[in-house]
């Protein structure tokens, strides 16, 4: 007669994710474990948290990836195992006591953690411009009302003069200084971080000179023609003119992830 070995029961685990200023916040609680890790747009760790749950599903044995709290770190592993079962392990930077190490589901598991991703993204609680990169096309995008080729279609006819006066009015750029500081540039540096992180304080603003960064064109750009002036362009609006870095969370979309939710039903 032959005997049926049963294993640990997975755990349910909950996931939420939630935002303060230029924060994001995924929580993970299981029983009673639980951990808040912060999520920074500087090292925007959604990228490798959607290929972190694309690895667990090709039933690789063991995946892992840290996030960069800006000045810790938190470190996420997981360990698949038989019957659609994964043993989750989240501790600081794969070291110390864990804060969670349990065994879960892992279609639940990716459901909680993807659909609450997208869920969020889609809410009145996420505030995108506190967190995404934005592009000059995007910029273009919205001044104009017209679609990429459309924008770069106009762009090409013009001559580089006239190119860093529409980009600079789309996206200015100024350098600060405080004059008053001299040649301090640790004062200087200390000033303006003061003021990006709180631009509505107008005690940061006393004092201080905003000099234009005018925009550059490769200098042969006039002699080009139509098709190179297109290609070229095409790549020069894709820059970053935002404030932030993060991804644009509405898009982030998983192929394999969303195939899997559908067929194991």
């Amino acid at each position: 007669m032959g005997y049926i070995i049963q294993g640990p029961k997975p755990e349910i685990v909950s996931v939420s994710f939630t935002q303060d200023r230029y924060w994001l916040f995924l929580e993970i609680s299981v029983v009673q474990q639980s951990v808040k890790i912060r999520m920074s747009d500087v090292y925007d760790p959604i990228p490798s948290l959607i290929n972190w749950m694309e690895a667990i599903l090709t039933d690789v044995e063991m995946c892992a990836f840290s996030i960069d709290e800006e000045g810790t770190e938190k470190g996420i592993r997981a360990v698949n195992r038989w019957n659609g079962n994964v043993y989750i392990t989240i501790d600081d930077n794969f070291s110390g006591d864990p804060y969670i190490k349990v065994l879960a589901n892992r279609r639940q598991l990716i459901d909680a953690i993807y659909n609450g991703l997208k869920n969020f993204a889609h809410s009145g609680d996420y505030h995108p411009q506190d967190w995404e990169y934005e592009t000059l096309e995007d910029r273009l995008i919205n001044i104009s009302g017209k679609d990429t080729e459309e924008i770069l279609d106009d762009l090409a006819v013009l001559n580089s003069a006239d190119l860093m006066d529409i980009f600079f009015s789309a996206a200015p750029n100024y350098w600060l200084t405080w004059p008053a500081l001299g040649d301090d540039e640790t004062a200087q540096y200390q000033k303006s971080i003061a003021f990006v992180l709180d631009r509505d304080n107008k005690d940061h603003q006393v004092g201080m000179k905003k000099t234009p960064i005018e925009w550059t064109i490769d200098q042969d750009f006039d002699s080009w023609t139509q098709p190179w002036r297109k290609k070229y362009l095409r790549d020069y609006i894709r820059s970053n003119v935002g404030d932030h870095d993060g991804c644009k969370l509405k898009k982030v979309y998983s192929i394999s992830i969303e195939k899997y939710l559908k067929n194991s039903q």
